[in-house]
């Protein structure tokens, strides 16, 4: 199940009935799901606190204390493997199966496996990937989830990047894939993640965004890097001409714009208490 305890799944159901996410089907009801997540939910990074005094419980912490925090808090989860227990303890509810599974990134997470739809995830962690961040409103939740052959081709057993020394490792080939994938599908869909880089930090900051990810605030490129320069020209071009469209012709307008709207989905993500 993750890390979650699902100790009542009479609770479960009345919260997917009350939001709405119940649907047409299988397919739909599990997209309305991520975008109830993809809105709500916070990775829990704070290793001074322990879970017992985040949930009020000494075991892993109970579904309805994440859909419903405490001491207004915001929707906390306990990482891959917390979203993970999300997924299989909501969709239980509902007899949709969800297997929890591990998958290699270059170390070790969490996806789950939507058995009777034979779809999956890269990560669990992609649902609050704030590359994805519905921000703009136009990404759709359906980028996060993979055909089992996809998930074969992309992230199980990729073909490996090499260069002139050396290949990637399987794990560092499927973390690269789900990297440039994020970025394709946020500026395919005009979400606001690179834009609101290119606003806060510059456009040279960007530019190294698409060579590799950042790790403890360096860029980390792997065998090959995740454009050639000649795709970087464009995408570069393609923000700038979105930042001045969004400001009515006017860049700083738009980066002032982008800016604000960034900072209020995460500040009402923050602070919410349904």
């Amino acid at each position: 199940m993750g890390r979650v305890t699902d100790w009542n799944p009479r609770i479960s159901y009345q919260f997917l009935s009350h939001f709405n996410i119940v649907r047409e089907n299988q397919l739909q009801t599990l997209n309305a799901l991520a975008d109830w997540m993809r809105g709500h939910l916070v990775h829990y990074t704070n290793n001074t606190e322990d879970l017992n005094s985040i949930y009020n419980y000494p075991g892993f912490p109970p579904v309805d204390r994440i859909l419903y925090p405490t001491e207004n808090r915001p929707h906390l989860t306990a990482g891959c493997r917390g979203t993970t227990g999300i997924f299989c303890a909501l969709l239980r509810a509902l007899n949709i199966p969800v297997k929890a599974e591990t998958i290699d990134l270059g170390g070790t997470h969490s996806q789950p496996e939507f058995v009777s739809l034979a779809m999956s995830m890269s990560h669990d962690d992609d649902v609050y990937y704030r590359d994805l961040d519905p921000a703009g409103g136009e990404i759709p939740s359906s980028v996060y989830f993979y055909t089992m052959d996809e998930m074969e081709s992309y992230f199980f057993n990729p073909p490996l990047d090499c260069n002139e020394q050396e290949c990637n490792s399987r794990g560092e080939q499927a973390s690269y894939n789900r990297a440039q994938k994020a970025i394709i599908n946020s500026l395919l869909y005009n979400g606001y993640a690179y834009l609101y880089e290119y606003a806060e930090f510059g456009e040279a900051y960007v530019r190294d965004s698409f060579h590799g990810p950042r790790i403890n605030y360096e860029v980390i490129e792997y065998a090959q890097p995740f454009f050639t320069p000649q795709q970087i020209d464009a995408k570069i071009n393609l923000i700038r001409q979105r930042l001045i469209d969004m400001g009515g012709g006017n860049i700083e307008t738009g980066k002032e714009y982008v800016k604000e709207r960034m900072e209020l989905f995460w500040n009402n993500k923050l602070n919410r208490d349904g």
